[in-house]
């Protein structure tokens, strides 16, 4: 049996660039070097990758509780703090929107370049799918009114190594599906 300290050096001599990719791989293991590398990229530079400790202030369905009501293209003045799995981004421009569940509800975020900065936007930007956040920020209604959280700072809390499973083109074998749930 090897650690997982063996493990990750043995992944790391036989991870897998885009250069030496052979037909026998899957794109699965080409994502997952990616992944692993921009963490060690992280590492590198001084930043954490995996930090300690995020105090959140809601959780998502009290948010929803709480300011469900609210009329479209209104703002209030409330800061909060809330932690979440991204499920969704959509970038159109300066703005992404992105939707962060947590265990009990999902919300949008809205990040506008204005408001956070340039490297806090391409960070947003260079979040993956299945990456944990938290977010500082005031809730929002859009104009089409969606509840929104208007990002002001955004915090990785735990970078996701392996991809989120598609879920259109999932397990398509239709007996496998139901008989090995």
């Amino acid at each position: 049996k090897t650690s997982s300290v063996d493990a990750d050096a043995n992944y790391r001599r036989n991870s897998v660039s885009e250069e030496n990719f052979d037909e026998n791989v899957g794109g699965l293991e080409l994502e997952k070097a990616r992944r692993l590398s921009a963490i060690q990229a992280m590492r590198d530079a001084g930043t954490n990758p995996y930090p300690y400790r995020f105090d959140r202030t809601h959780t998502l369905a009290e948010l929803r509780d709480k300011y469900g009501a609210m009329e479209a293209g209104s703002e209030t003045e409330d800061r909060v703090e809330i932690a979440g799995r991204i499920m969704l981004k959509r970038e159109q421009g300066k703005l992404i929107f992105g939707t962060v569940r947590d265990r009990s509800s999902d919300i949008q975020l809205f990040v506008s370049k204005a408001v956070i900065g340039d490297e806090g936007f391409a960070d947003v930007a260079n979040l993956d799918l299945g990456d944990w956040v938290g977010v500082h920020g005031i809730v929002m209604t859009t104009r089409k009114g969606e509840l929104s959280i208007k990002v002001s700072r955004l915090e990785l809390l735990s970078n996701a190594v392996r991809p989120l499973p598609n879920k259109w083109t999932g397990l398509t074998d239709t007996d496998t599906r139901f008989r090995q749930r």
